[in-house]
């Protein structure tokens, strides 16, 4: 059975009748979805009427059609931390992707949208992954695309997703669709808008084709979907908008390879709030930061295949840097940052090949996959970054289910420190921050972590420890040292790959108007930018809208 095997089917203007007639079955269900926030159901309506006006000219009208919807994310906890065994924290949000997508009676993919930096697209999947080249390996699938792939467009969020799965179902031909597509998820912002895309473009193809594909299976070959677009990450977004109930976090383990799952949601603190703000710094991994978002997901694979080949009696429970605990490993923290001090600060791929000695033909593919231009790239910091975010995120469930105000805010600094790169004096003055994890930094943790005084151990604890991943930006340090200093911000952090894009911070329901002038006056009206923070609470999971009767 699909895991979408209902939605509410009208003509185009079936639909435009239902939504200009707003009844009580539409008003529930956009409660189940939103919560009861009227202003933010007008905003919903409003997306939806968009799409249904761009379709009056572009779908058939004699043919019914699904509206289906996919929200923005935000990673609370466990970010740049996809390809890893570990906890991820995320919410979903009222602002989408929204489509109204009927099916078609070839294999054609046709993509229209109401504005002009979207042109018009449509694609045939036998003419991009003919029948004999399907039940590849998916990864070569898209190396011997990628040269033929226009970096940054928006139809290769739909592309990857509809060949992935087309590529899973090798001995079934996948059906056509017509898509019109819009929304309002800020862009290259790092609340996961090209990932909503390529979520939307999964669920249309499940859904109309009725794929009886589990979910956590669905999650993993749609989030592979990306790597068309030229990411290498896990699926941590996909699941995120396939997964999140609304009023709660999602708290989330991917076992490697992201099949099967694990998951609880955690209900949202209902005095607490999130406030997100946006630098309007774009975040594009798909030109400038894909380069250095790539050297950090690289330095993941090759830092787990070291220590694997350097601590050969733990190399069977390495399966990625995550697995260095305690727990798992069964040695004291100490001895986890002893290990750690083998590692290089910085490498290079010739470097990476002499250390891994007998394991090097384990990189062999890494190092062709994860392509990157830079000769050295930094390794160790990343690593411990890679190793202790985990950890903040295994302990984030307690501190919302017991509303731990302090243990949060311990956790929302470490992890944003991990990430920043100034540190801020005031509202003008910043310095740069060096979170390099340095051979006298691990021999302080290791002094302390077998310190007779508890306080000091319990300071060498890894969910403590920031690592040095770096994907930060000034402007998004900036808000973030701003949100900590106004009175009734639980603590605040980036989200999201970096490098521009958007922070959060929780707070107390009764500080976000303060916290919402303050950022516009200090950080927005300074650089003459329009405001673009915004007060949320998590909303529901995407997928096809099923009217309430």
């Amino acid at each position: 059975m699909s895991i979408y095997p209902h939605a509410t089917m009208m003509t185009v203007a079936q639909w435009r009748q239902r939504l200009a007639q707003p009844d009580e079955g539409l008003a529930a269900t956009l409660s189940r979805i939103y919560g009861a926030d009227a202003t933010l159901h007008d905003e919903r309506l409003a997306l939806m009427w968009r799409v249904i006006e761009a379709a009056d000219t572009t779908l058939d009208p004699s043919i019914p059609c699904a509206l289906i919807r996919v929200p923005g994310r935000i990673n609370t906890m466990g970010i740049h931390t996809d390809t890893q065994y570990s906890w991820k924290n995320h919410v979903v949000f009222g602002r989408e992707i929204v489509a109204l997508v009927q099916p078609r009676t070839d294999d054609v993919i046709s993509l229209h949208s109401p504005h002009q930096a979207y042109p018009d697209y449509s694609f045939g999947i036998s003419d991009l992954l003919p029948d004999d080249e399907r039940g590849s390996d998916w990864m070569e699938v898209v190396e011997a695309a990628w040269d033929h792939v226009e970096v940054g467009a928006w139809q290769n969020y739909t592309i990857g997703p509809m060949l992935a799965l087309q590529n899973h179902y090798s001995d079934r031909q996948l059906c056509g669709l017509d898509l019109v597509v819009d929304g309002d998820i800020p862009m290259a912002a790092g609340v996961s808008s090209s990932s909503a895309l390529a979520t939307l473009a999964g669920i249309a193809a499940i859904h109309f084709n009725q794929l009886d594909i589990p979910m956590g299976e669905a999650i993993r070959v749609i989030g592979a979907g990306e790597w068309y677009c030229g990411s290498r990450g896990g699926p941590g977004d996909t699941g995120a908008q396939m997964l999140c109930r609304r009023g709660h976090v999602l708290h989330v383990k991917y076992d490697i390879p992201f099949d099967p799952y694990e998951e609880h949601h955690i209900p949202f603190p209902d005095d607490w709030r999130i406030v997100l703000c946006n630098t309007l710094v774009e975040a594009r991994k798909s030109v400038g930061g894909r380069e250095k978002a790539t050297a950090r997901g690289l330095s993941q694979v090759v830092g787990a295949t070291l220590l694997r080949e350097m601590f050969p009696e733990h190399a069977e429970r390495i399966k990625c840097v995550a697995d260095l605990t305690p727990e798992n490993l069964g040695v004291p923290v100490s001895r986890i940052y002893e290990m750690f001090q083998a590692l290089p600060i910085d490498c290079t791929n010739e470097l990476a090949l002499k250390l891994a000695g007998s394991r090097a033909g384990e990189l062999e593919r890494p190092l062709r996959h994860w392509r990157i231009d830079q000769a050295e790239y930094p390794l160790r910091s990343p690593c411990m970054w890679t190793l202790c975010e985990p950890a903040r995120g295994a302990r984030n469930r307690l501190a919302l289910e017991r509303r731990d105000e302090a243990e949060m805010r311990v956790l929302l600094q470490a992890a944003h420190d991990g990430d920043r790169i100034v540190r801020w004096l005031d509202d003008e003055r910043g310095e740069p921050y060096d979170n390099t994890v340095s051979d006298d930094a691990l021999a302080r943790l290791i002094h302390l972590a077998d310190s007779s005084d508890a306080a000091e151990r319990e300071s060498a604890q890894l969910y403590r420890q920031p690592g040095g991943f770096g994907c930060s930006c000034p402007e998004l340090d900036l808000l973030v040292d701003i949100c900590d200093g106004v009175d009734g911000v639980i603590g605040s952090r980036v989200t999201g790959a970096g490098m521009g894009g958007c922070m959060f911070a929780y707070a107390h329901r009764e500080a976000v108007p303060d916290l919402l002038r303050q950022v516009k006056a200090r950080y927005y009206e300074r650089r003459g930018l329009p405001l673009a923070a915004w007060e949320l609470l998590p909303s529901d999971r995407g997928g096809p809208l099923v009217l309430a009767d």
